[in-house]
């Protein structure tokens, strides 16, 4: 059985990951363009549908809330991995990102997945082979992980007037995050 305090985390949880009534589109997206363009190590940023993001573009002041790692056909190279990929994917396991969501944390999910949002692909420049293999490593290394729901919360408070936040609470709004190593949010992965 469930915590009272279990139970109102999932009940935060549903709510913020609730879709808004209204989405406004303002690209149509081409997937055979963007499967034939995007490249392992480019970053995905989207204008989610959800409650909350809603509150990060408003706090952060971004037409983007939500950002994922493309690692295109990464874990089909493993032959591990190849056949549970093949499985779980079909067809999309060669075009697949990586991103933190409230709801399930660190997750590998098909590039699809966003191809009726507003989404901009973000290509680093400068990096070497080796290194972008370095940063898709460490971000595979982040499956599994838990999301940083402490960051929502935190989040949450910058919009409430500061008087009506306790005193030993105003401090703790200014640092982010529960610091545990295994918690992440989609834009430090």
């Amino acid at each position: 059985m469930r915590s009272p305090r279990q139970a109102l985390a999932a009940w935060f949880v549903r709510e913020v990951t609730r879709s808004r009534r209204e989405y406004r589109r303002y690209v149509f997206n081409d997937p055979h363009r963007l499967k034939t363009r995007i490249r392992p190590g480019d970053v995905v940023l989207v204008d989610g549908d959800q409650r909350v993001s809603q509150v990060v573009k408003y706090l952060t002041m971004s037409p983007w809330s939500h950002s994922a790692m493309y690692i295109g056909s990464a874990l089909l190279r493993d032959p591990a991995n190849r056949s549970e990929t093949r499985k779980s994917f079909g067809r999309e396991a060669r075009y697949l990102i990586v991103e933190a969501l409230v709801d399930r944390g660190v997750v590998v999910s098909p590039l699809v997945k966003y191809i009726d949002f507003n989404i901009r692909v973000c290509r680093p420049h400068g990096l070497a082979r080796e290194q972008i293999e370095t940063v898709m490593e460490h971000v595979l290394s982040r499956v599994g992980f838990t999301y940083d729901r402490r960051n929502i919360t935190d989040l949450l408070r910058y919009l409430l007037p500061v008087h009506l936040i306790p005193m030993r609470l105003r401090e703790d709004a200014l640092h982010f995050g529960s610091g545990i190593e295994t918690e992440t949010i989609c834009s430090s992965l």
